[in-house]
């Protein structure tokens, strides 16, 4: 099972380093981290922190 989590976690990490080019790419980001929120009571742990920041950076750098 910790190989699971370990691997679950650099996925996460590489997805939060790779830039979303449009909306729905950064949407799609979003709506990892809001599934994997609700199936842990809201927690996030720090690869999906990560990917949340990339997310919302990626959708300020798209928008402007």
């Amino acid at each position: 099972m910790a190989l699971i989590a370990s691997s679950e976690q650099r996925i996460l990490t590489t997805l939060a380093h790779i830039s979303a080019h449009t909306f729905v790419e950064a949407t799609q980001k979003l709506a990892v981290v809001t599934r994997r929120a609700e199936a842990s009571s809201g927690y996030l742990s720090s690869a999906e922190l990560l990917l949340l920041k990339s997310a919302l950076r990626d959708m300020t750098a798209i928008g402007t």
